[in-house]
């Protein structure tokens, strides 16, 4: 059983390597702290350079909301300049790579479907 509620102060969650050996990460929420088919919620920082080769999951949707500088987000081969307040969707086994134009900050959000 879960909580019913859970708070938690983005300057007390430690950074951690990405899964994707790039950047670093804070995680908000992980699948071991929701019943439903989160896998994680997380804010991201890239330094200007780092890049998240090219992947995908057959089983998984993520969202990417960029918090601040330029990221290169390329989906199915075709290049996306995102800006802080852009939104983008990655849908199931699309193919997708991060590429950090400048130092950036994005809060990403994975769900199993």
């Amino acid at each position: 059983m879960y909580l019913i509620m859970l708070i938690k102060r983005l300057s007390s969650i430690p950074h951690i390597p990405t899964s994707h050996s790039y950047g670093l990460k804070q995680v908000l929420l992980s699948n071991s702290e929701t019943e439903t088919h989160i896998t994680q919620i997380a804010v991201t920082e890239l330094k200007q350079g780092e890049t998240a080769d090219g992947h995908s999951h057959p089983d998984m949707q993520e969202w990417f909301f960029v918090l601040g500088g330029h990221l290169q987000i390329t989906v199915n081969g075709i290049p996306h300049i995102c800006s802080e307040g852009d939104f983008i969707m990655i849908d199931l086994s699309e193919v997708h790579e991060l590429h950090a134009l400048t130092d950036c900050r994005f809060l990403s959000i994975g769900c199993t479907l």
